[in-house]
């Protein structure tokens, strides 16, 4: 038995570091989502629907300044450690020329697109300022190249816990608007400084360096992932962008509760999978019957988390929101209940995604993306005049099902994973076939 439940060096140092990040995540999610609560209902509907908007808006404008290079950048550092200065300098540097692109789109378009609110004009160029912050967030992926998230779980939960505090006072004193938009920035911004000044002499800050044939290499490789990396965030939150558009700000509010209480557990498999992406890059190098096994473990590891969390959801949808919420956000209960099962696809995503980037895959990072994308915003143009908020869940149900499982059929290269996550769909079937195959259960009996 002791045997059986005995964990490698390595592993150990993983289920530590996944430890660490998890502990952080759902520590700031479950106050978050507190006071998200208490914004929700202070704000009510529209105008919490105009704070999402703003979110959702500068999110997807923003979604090019990380440049595809989040796992690349763990993968270049892992494999040479000793070149840690040219790498984190080279890709801090690109990201801050992309930060400053992405903000003056985001300023233009707040003032030039029609029908806005100048609140909600100001507040999407307040969250915007983030954009030129985000080059610094290199660091993090430094530490989870080295399977040492805790020293950025305590810098990022230092800004936290202020931008937390200054959220409660302006709820208290009745603050308007645009301040709570100024929290959500600074939270950020602070997080990324507080990372630097504390962790700099580690990662010799001082001493970083651009190499343009190094950044012209990792763009080369990341190119598809910067537009894979858009797609993403475009099927994550152009749906309260088309909502506000399409029906009204009141929409994005009540649309925007399903989706965090939907979203809050998409933290869970990004955590897991990036502590075990050193692991899965060592498991490569000892042999394809090693890699395939620990991968296949991984994926059926992700989706049984997924499933209870569907469960369970679907069950509580309607207390927690009438009780959490109120009156004004019943309308949520219908969405979350669609929503939530985009939770099975997403969280095998997270595994799909670095199975992609350990083999060198990036094409079909973008082909997946641009797949879902497209199909997101083609079922919410025909839904979303339908059905509303229902059919923009709809549209996110299919839109996972299409980028991260069935476009793995399209392509012999990827279909090894189809098939593995396959094989991971049908576990519950073949979980209850065993139990109740009347061979299985005379056997138990003679014994």
């Amino acid at each position: 038995m002791r045997k059986k439940f005995s964990m490698t060096p390595e592993k150990r140092k993983i289920f530590f570091n996944t430890n660490w990040q998890i502990m952080d995540k759902f520590g700031r999610l479950a106050i978050n989502m507190i006071i998200s609560i208490w914004i929700a209902r202070y704000l009510g509907p529209e105008q919490f629907g105009q704070y999402n908007f703003a979110i959702a808006f500068v999110t997807i404008i923003g979604a090019v300044v990380p440049l595809g290079l989040a796992n690349i950048i763990v993968k270049e550092l892992v494999q040479d450690p000793d070149n840690k200065t040219e790498i984190l300098g080279t890709v801090s540097l690109l990201r801050l020329f992309s930060g400053l692109i992405a903000f003056a789109i985001t300023v233009v378009a707040a003032f030039t697109l029609p029908g806005q609110d100048p609140v909600v004009q100001w507040s999407m160029v307040i969250i915007a300022a983030n954009l030129l912050f985000q080059p610094l967030d290199v660091i993090s992926q430094w530490f989870d190249s080295v399977v040492e998230a805790k020293y950025a779980v305590y810098a990022k939960g230092a800004a936290f816990a202020l931008t937390t505090i200054m959220k409660i006072v302006l709820v208290v004193m009745h603050a308007p608007l645009i301040w709570f938009a100024v929290s959500y920035a600074l939270e950020l911004i602070l997080g990324f400084l507080f990372l630097l000044f504390t962790q700099g002499n580690k990662i010799q800050f001082t001493k970083w360096s651009f190499n343009w044939p190094l950044g012209k290499r990792l763009m080369n490789s990341s190119w598809p992932l910067i537009v894979a990396g858009i797609s993403t965030i475009i099927y994550l939150k152009i749906d309260q962008v088309m909502l506000n558009y399409m029906i009204n700000e009141t929409a994005v509010g009540v649309y925007a509760v399903a989706a965090r209480l939907s979203e809050v557990w998409y933290v869970i498999p990004t955590v897991v999978a990036a502590s075990y992406f050193p692991s899965m890059i060592k498991n490569k190098q000892l042999g394809p019957d090693i890699y395939k096994a620990e991968l296949q473990k991984l994926y059926n590891m992700l989706f049984w988390f997924a499933l209870a969390i569907c469960i369970v959801v679907t069950f509580m949808a309607k207390p927690v929101i009438s009780i959490l919420y109120g009156q004004e956000y019943t309308g949520a209960i219908s969405i979350l209940v669609i929503h939530v099962w985009a939770c099975l696809f997403v969280f095998m995503r997270a595994a799909l995604n670095k199975w992609i980037i350990s083999e060198g895959l990036y094409r079909f990072e973008l082909i997946s993306q641009v797949m879902g994308a497209v199909a997101k915003v083609g079922i919410n143009l025909i839904l979303i005049p339908m059905f509303g908020g229902v059919g923009a869940a709809m549209g996110t149900v299919v839109a996972f099902i299409v980028s991260s499982y069935a476009f793995t059929f399209l392509f012999k290269e990827t279909r090894v994973s189809g098939i593995m996550m396959s094989k991971t769909l049908i576990s519950p079937f073949t979980a209850i076939f065993n139990k109740l195959r009347p061979g299985k259960r005379e056997v138990r009996t003679n014994n």
